[in-house]
Order: structure tokens, then C-alpha cells, then sequence
């Protein structure tokens, strides 16, 4: 056939189709499909084969309503073209937001024959439209002044902490310059600041002033850091503020209310004390002294060292140590102590640094909390767990358990024989039992449901045993509840017997 010159073929224009990247879709006037392109299928999941006879409804997700379609044929079938977005679903049942656009195709006398519809995956943008928005308003609701500026000093964006902070609204600071929040004396040394942030440099935790827009004067803290676009060139800067003034009256609160500290550490229900560097005991308070037995006077003329637990007392002065080098780590754990009468205390022990009351002295704050019966109760609740599973794996059901997140804790004998599954190569969550695939998706949501709704399971499925024959299997689970939080549960016990 002939090709005059500038035309494209009937071939050609297939080959293009063929290739798109976005997905196209041909019906008849009834909407019943003609032709999908690969991108179609990319998108998804369908082939040719299993797309070409059935009507565009089979792509439907539920997730509109009738007026939406109505509205949408009353346009193509009134010879105009529908664009928009749609939720459609994928073959494996998962749902994506396309962006179409849907066309007439007419005869030669102008009769609708058909539709064109081209497709295009639009949840990439969506998504990183949602996190954009998400960013957005993690920044519009912080409570700390966030500021972003160009270069040049011309402030860009403005949230609601900077409204409260500073005084000016969005609509009055943006597109002005820094200067209108700085007092006359600081304005000078703006421009060494913007220099700074320009050469990529960052400026942290710098104190300042600042001035609001009634005049008043506030200590602030700022940091900043610049902004770079795509090529790594510094195109901005933001700036996170943050008023010092709730910390200096915090500071002078806390001055204030020594007394009340010391009230508080006498009347605590739990064991606390201070202690020096070399571990003597600077102060003990009630709680303590009847924990372990000991009176005020007794303990202060001793060192924490006295009591703790000989196995235990080298690993403790190592954490000790650590905690002199840097006292800004905090050290908790338990730990054993020797009561006045020899027998043993267990105790959860958080220690923190604390200056002395001369303000110089950097002494230890302990609280120390008797967890004994609370062991034997974890102790009991161990033996108990292993006596389950010593049970269990003598039990010729098979037997799972999860624990309440639906992760593999045990599989008895029965279960790993019949799957032929060796040693612990089950731990970590790495198995997954070999469920038909016809039989995959519901027996997966019932399981789903079930862990959402703390509710027992009860059903059929076939799974693949270890000689690799189909089996068919019933399924008899049920949730174990913490007796000790409503509505909070403890592993998933699910049983399954041929």
C-alpha cells in the first residue's frame, strides 16, 4: 500500500500504540473491550486475552458511585470527551488511581462506533501529593516557628508558630524581608547570617532577639539550615525558632521549688536515694530505707556498694564508671540488693545525674522500685510457657502459634513433620504455610479479620504437605486475651487437625 509522504501507516500507528507507555483501552459502543495495549496490561495485571469481550465495568473498585458513571457516559455518548481520575482495581485486587481520558470513535457518517480510553497510572503523583501535603501540615501545626527565606533575605513561607511566636500574620511577613522581625541593633549582623546559610553552612542552636510585631522584645533560639535544589545549588534557607522564654522560667521554677523536690523524694512510694562519685549516700529517702531494711543513719554512713549483690557488683561499677564519663547516659535495669536481714531484693534501678544542693557537686539520683514478686510472676509465667509447649509438641494435632501481631512464635512436631520443616529454620517469621493458591486470599483475610477483631477462626483450606500432595485441612483458633488489659491480647493460638 501506498504511504503518501508526512502519513503514517495503519502498521506504524499499531507499533506506536503498542509501545505507549500509557495504557490503552478500545470498545464498542457498549463499552465492551476490542483491544488493551501491553501498558494496559502493565497496569493492570489483566492480559489481552482476559480482557478483550468482558465491558469495562470489570475494572470497577467500588469506590464510586452510579452518578459518577452516569455522568460519565452521558458525556462520551454525547459525542464529548471525559477526562478525569478514577479508582480502578488491578486483577490481584489491589486498588491504583488512574488519570483518563476517554474519546468517541465515529464512522464516516459521525455515528458513535466506540471508545478510546488512555490510561495513566496517576498513583505515584497522588501519593507524593499526599506526602507533600503531609509535610506541609506537619510543618503548619508544629508548635516552633518555622521560616523559610530566599538568598536574599525574602521570606517565603510562614506557619502558625511563627504567627503565634512572632506576631505577624502569613499575609503580612511573606514576600518581606527578615529585617521586620529584628530589633535595629541585630539588623546589622543579618547579612553575615544569610552569607553563612548561602555557603551551605549550618547555623545551630544560636541564640538571639527578637522582636514581635507589638514591639516587645523575646529570647529565642534559632536554627538554620539551606535549602538546595536539584543541581545542589543552595537556593533558600528555613529556619526553626523557638521562644527561650518558657525555658528561663522553667530554669527559675525549678530553683524555686527545691523544697518541694526534697518533699516529693521523702514522700515517694518508691525507693530513692543520691549518691556521691566514690558511692557513698548523700541522701535516702523513706521508701528506701524500708525496702532494704536499713535505717537513715545506718545508710548514710555506707556506699551503695554495700549492698548490691556480690555476683552483681562488678558489672555494676563498670556501668558506673560509664555513667561518670558521661553523665548524660541514663542507666536502668535490674539489679539485686541485700536487705539488713541477708535475703535478696530484686530491684528495677533508673539512675539519673542530678546536681548536689551546692550546686556543684554532680551526684547520682536512683530510683529503685522492689520488683520481686513481679519476677516470680514472669518466672511462673515462663515455666508455664514451656510446660504449653512440652504439651504441645507431644500433641498429635498440629499446632501454630503467633504471637498478637501474627508473627510465628511455636509450630509443635505434629506440624513441622507434616510440613516437612527441620530444626528452628521456622524462627524469625521466615515460614509461611503452603496454602493452595486458590485457597490464599480468603483464608488470609479470615485470619486478618479474626487478629483485628480478637475473634476465634474456624474454616478449611488446603495446604501442601511435605511430600508435595494437597491436603485439605480445618482450622480451629483461638485468641488468648490479657486477663490483665480489656481488650489487649496475648499470642494467637491456632490449631489445625486433619
Amino acid at each position: 500500500m501506498d504511504i503518501m509522504a508526512g502519513t503514517i501507516g495503519h502498521a506504524e500507528l499499531f507499533a506506536a500504540v503498542e509501545q505507549a507507555s500509557d495504557g490503552v483501552v478500545i470498545t464498542d459502543a457498549t463499552g465492551n473491550v476490542r483491544y488493551v495495549n501491553p501498558a494496559f496490561t502493565a497496569l493492570t495485571g489483566y492480559s489481552s486475552d482476559e480482557s478483550i469481550g468482558q465491558n469495562s465495568r470489570f475494572l470497577k473498585s467500588g469506590q464510586h458511585s452510579e452518578p459518577f458513571y452516569e455522568e460519565l457516559w452521558d458525556t462520551i455518548r454525547s459525542g464529548n470527551v471525559w477526562n478525569g481520575e478514577l479508582t480502578n482495581r488491578r486483577k490481584d485486587g489491589t486498588t491504583y488511581c488512574e488519570q483518563m481520558r476517554i474519546s468517541p470513535l465515529n464512522d464516516a457518517k459521525g455515528a458513535i462506533t466506540g471508545y478510546i480510553a488512555i490510561k495513566h497510572d496517576a498513583t505515584p503523583q497522588r501519593e507524593l501529593q499526599a506526602a507533600q501535603a503531609f509535610l506541609a501540615s506537619i510543618v503548619e501545626s508544629s508548635g516552633d516557628a518555622i521560616i523559610a527565606a530566599t538568598v536574599d533575605g525574602v521570606i517565603l513561607t510562614w506557619n502558625r508558630g511563627a504567627e503565634a511566636l512572632l506576631g505577624f500574620t502569613a499575609q503580612q511577613a511573606i514576600g518581606q524581608h527578615v529585617s521586620i522581625y529584628l530589633p535595629p541593633e541585630r539588623i546589622a549582623n543579618v547579612r553575615h547570617d544569610i552569607e553563612q546559610v548561602s555557603r551551605g553552612e549550618v547555623l545551630r542552636n544560636r541564640e538571639d532577639i527578637f522582636q514581635r510585631a507589638d514591639g516587645r522584645k523575646i529570647r529565642v533560639t534559632l536554627t538554620g539550615s539551606p535549602v538546595r535544589d536539584a543541581e545542589g545549588r543552595v537556593v533558600a534557607a528555613t529556619a526553626v525558632i523557638r521562644d527561650m522564654t518558657e525555658r528561663l522560667e522553667s530554669e527559675l521554677k525549678l530553683r524555686e521549688s527545691e523544697e518541694r523536690f526534697r518533699g516529693v523524694f521523702e514522700s515517694a512510694p518508691v525507693g530513692m536515694y543520691m549518691s556521691a562519685r566514690d558511692g557513698e549516700f548523700i541522701q535516702v529517702n523513706a521508701a528506701f530505707c524500708k525496702m532494704i531494711g536499713y535505717s537513715e543513719e545506718e545508710l548514710l554512713a555506707g556506699k551503695w556498694t554495700d549492698l548490691c549483690h556480690p555476683d552483681e557488683l562488678p558489672s555494676a561499677l563498670q556501668r558506673q564508671e560509664q555513667f561518670w564519663k558521661n553523665p548524660s547516659v541514663r542507666i536502668s535495669g535490674e539489679r539485686r540488693l541485700i536487705r539488713r536481714d541477708g535475703s535478696v531484693v530484686w530491684c528495677s534501678v533508673r539512675v539519673s545525674p542530678l546536681r548536689a544542693a551546692d550546686g556543684d557537686r554532680l551526684c547520682a539520683l536512683v530510683h529503685a522500685e522492689d520488683i520481686t514478686e513481679r519476677r516470680r510472676d514472669n518466672e511462673a509465667l515462663q515455666e508455664s510457657e514451656a510446660r504449653f509447649r512440652s504439651m504441645a509438641d507431644t500433641c498429635p494435632s498440629m499446632m501454630w502459634v503467633t504471637d498478637g501481631e501474627g508473627r510465628v512464635e511455636f509450630l509443635n512436631r505434629s506440624l513441622r513433620n507434616f510440613y516437612g520443616i527441620e530444626g528452628e529454620e521456622w524462627n524469625g517469621n521466615n515460614w509461611n504455610m503452603p496454602i493452595h493458591p486458590d485457597d490464599l486470599v480468603q483464608s488470609t483475610a479470615v485470619f486478618v479479620q479474626a487478629m483485628i477483631e480478637r475473634k476465634p477462626i474456624k474454616g478449611e483450606s488446603r495446604v501442601r504437605r511435605a511430600d508435595g500432595e494437597w491436603r485439605l485441612i480445618g482450622t480451629n483458633a483461638e485468641p488468648r486475651l490479657s486477663p490483665s488489659v480489656p481488650g489487649a491480647h496475648r499470642p494467637l493460638r491456632r490449631h489445625y487437625r486433619t
